[in-house]
Order: C-alpha cells, then structure tokens, then sequence
C-alpha cells in the first residue's frame, strides 16, 4: 500500500469517527399541512433531540434564482440578504447563543451553513441532548444544499394523501388571513407536486426516510420506534425530563392541535371543493410519485401493512 493510500484510509477513519460523535443532526421536511409538526413534536418528546420553532435557514439565506444557484456552487450571497437568517435563529435561540454579538461574515456559503450547525450543536449539547431537529417544511427545496453542507445530515419526508393536503391548505387559508393567498387549489397541488418529486429524488439518492402521515396518526408509538431505529436515536427514560421545547410561535393557532394525543386529521376535501375542483384536484395531483413513496416508507413495528394497493 503507497503512503498516499495510507493516508487517505487514515484520514476517512478519522472523519468516520467524527460523523460517529458528532451530534444527530436531522431535518424533517415536507408540504405544509402534511403533519410535519406533530412529527417533530412526537420525535423530540420520544427521543433525546433538541428542537425549535421554524428557522427557515436555508430558504433565507440561499433565497431562489441566482442566488441559490450561486450557494449550490459554494458562493455565498450578500451579508444583507442572509443576514436575516441569523437574526431569526438569535430570536429563537436567546442572547446567550454564538450568535450574542455578530453574524458570521463570509463569501463562502460552507462558512455560513457551518455557523448554523454549531450554534444548533451548542444548543443541544446545553439541553443535555445528543442531537437536534431542525423542522421547516420548505426546505425540502434546499436539500441539495442541506446534503452538501451539513456532515451527517439526516432528512425525513413527511407525505400526506394529496386531496387531504389541498384541502388543508384552502381551509387555513379561509381561516387566517395571512395565507390568503393559499386557497387557490393551483397552489396546494403545485405545492404538493414539488415536494413529492425532492421526497422521491432525496429517497432514491440518500435512502431519505419517508413517513405517511396516516400510518403516523394510526400508529404513532409503533411507527416512532421504527423511526427512531432508522434514525438511529436515543430514547428518552421513562421520568426523563426534556422535549418541552418551544416548536412554534404562540401565535401561530393553527398548530397548537400537535400538543394534544396524535389522531387521524378529518379530511375537508369535501367541505372546501366543489365536485368541480375535486375533479381537477384528483387529476393534477402526482399520485405516482405519491405510490413509489408509499413503498419506501418507514413501516410501523410490530404492524403488518399491506403496500401493493394502498393509495389511501
């Protein structure tokens, strides 16, 4: 064997090692109305993960068009344009974070995803926790950047039946005023399309993990366990303090339903549709992607499914 291959075998066990002791590191990401909050409440209070209200990191500080083109290739943009990233993480995190004094100040996009984890690392590491989740649905849109720049990363994929999702969508947006916008159904089954088909890339490239919301709100506990395996995690002691963490803003009404006993979501496709729209909604939807996903998912332990013609 020449120096050079020694080498380089040594310097892949050191970083092997260092992927072993780093903490977990983990993104839960998927359409909105899809039950990514009540997975990210479920895993913290389960596992030894420290968790947060939505930073949206990725999306702030890569933006899109250009400037996200130009994060893939390592640059980073402006200090005015991701500086806001930092400040909402100094907001969730409080004044005693890294981040007390200043925002890193870089050109290289690496620097800046690198200041991100460490200030989560040292988030965690003070809770007493051996990683953190980080959940922010849109960044399933950001993955290649997440798979890039965060060692160790872990992603789930939290999919849901597709009319269930559209309807959520339009419901909440008759409800809250600020996701007016939301209730055109183009949007909800665009919306859903994309983040279907980086689910389905992600699970085919990165063996991502996928969770069905329904097989979630049927099984919670079974399918926390086959999750956490996957995962890998730490369980929690039974009596162990922890998992109380703040996941969402006080005013944000609509999920404070994930703090009560996980259930299966009453669908308004009905309510909120037309048999017009429906019809439409049914014909748009990407129900391929949603099929070659259902097979990939995270099975419930213990449960026996039966995947070849389940479409929900």
């Amino acid at each position: 064997m020449s120096v050079q291959q020694t080498d380089r075998r040594l310097r892949d066990t050191d970083e092997a090692a260092a992927c072993r002791s780093a903490p977990k590191r983990i993104f839960v990401v998927g359409c909105p109305r899809s039950g990514t909050t009540a997975v990210q409440r479920a895993l913290v209070n389960a596992y030894r993960l420290y968790s947060l209200a939505e930073t949206d990191f990725f999306g702030t500080a890569a933006g899109g068009g250009l400037g996200a083109v130009g994060c893939r290739l390592g640059l980073a943009r402006s200090p005015a344009k991701y500086g806001p990233a930092f400040d909402r993480l100094r907001e969730l995190l409080g004044p005693f974070s890294l981040l007390a004094y200043r925002n890193p100040t870089t050109r290289r996009f690496g620097k800046l995803v690198a200041s991100f984890t460490t200030v989560l690392d040292q988030a965690a590491s003070e809770a007493g926790e051996v990683g953190w989740l980080e959940k922010t649905p849109g960044h399933y849109r950001h993955l290649p950047l997440i798979r890039r720049f965060v060692p160790g990363a872990s992603v789930v994929h939290v999919i849901r039946w597709g009319p269930d999702v559209v309807a959520s969508l339009r419901d909440r947006a008759l409800r809250y005023a600020k996701f007016e916008r939301q209730a055109e159904f183009h949007y909800g089954v665009r919306l859903w399309n994309r983040a279907l088909s980086a689910a389905l890339r992600d699970a085919r490239r990165y063996a991502a993990s996928v969770v069905l919301y329904e097989d979630f709100a049927n099984y919670p506990k079974a399918l926390l366990q086959a999750l956490g395996r996957e995962l890998g995690l730490a369980e929690r002691r039974a009596g162990e303090p922890g998992g109380d963490y703040a996941i969402y803003a006080e005013e944000e009404r609509w999920k404070h339903a994930v703090d009560g006993s996980v259930r299966p979501a009453a669908s308004k496709f009905s309510e909120v549709f037309s048999q017009r729209e429906r019809d439409w909604v049914e014909r748009s939807l990407s129900l391929m992607a949603y099929r070659r996903l259902v097979e990939r998912a995270t099975r419930p332990a213990n449960v026996w499914l039966d995947r070849r013609n389940q479409v929900y």
